[in-house]
């Protein structure tokens, strides 16, 4: 996920604009931190702690919504192998390594996504839509096809 948000890879800025579009009342949105991904895994695992505590912690699901995306790999939310999901379970924040630029990523612990109330899974193109299909009928295993579940919804656009 740590994508800057200058790459051409990023999804935050229309993430943004579509939240802002479409806000709420008491919608808040967690984007991720600018800078080094240390430093910016550590206070992005700060800003979960204070926001579970205020809002009643385990008792419900971090996050109302998710989003995620879905690479040509079957990656999601910067985890790219089974090994990035086996990882992470004592952590909110993990620092992952990309096949491609940018390398360095930040993202959520499998667990934390899984927390979520809904999933909402975005894609487009016929190609994701096969690789999709083919985690959901387990001729694949990709990252992916670990958050497909009872609360998760693909919107696919072809």
């Amino acid at each position: 996920m740590q994508t800057p948000t200058s790459h051409a890879r990023s999804a935050q800025p229309a993430y943004r604009t579509q939240a802002a579009d479409t806000a709420s009342p008491g919608l808040i949105l967690h984007a991720w931190p600018l800078g080094p991904r240390e430093g910016s895994a550590s206070a992005y695992e700060e800003e979960l702690a204070t926001c579970a505590g205020e809002t009643g912690g385990a008792e419900r699901p971090l996050f109302d919504l998710t989003i995620l995306g879905m690479g040509q790999d079957g990656h999601t939310a910067g985890l790219f192998t089974a090994e990035d999901l086996r990882l992470g379970t004592d952590r909110a924040v993990m620092l992952t390594e990309a096949p491609q630029e940018p390398k360095k990523r930040m993202t959520l612990a499998p667990h934390i996504l899984l927390s979520s109330g809904k999933i909402l899974v975005l894609m487009r193109g016929l190609p994701k839509v096969r690789l999709l299909m083919a985690n959901l009928f387990g001729e694949r295993t990709d990252p992916i096809g670990h958050f497909l579940s009872d609360q998760c919804e693909v919107v696919a656009e072809l």
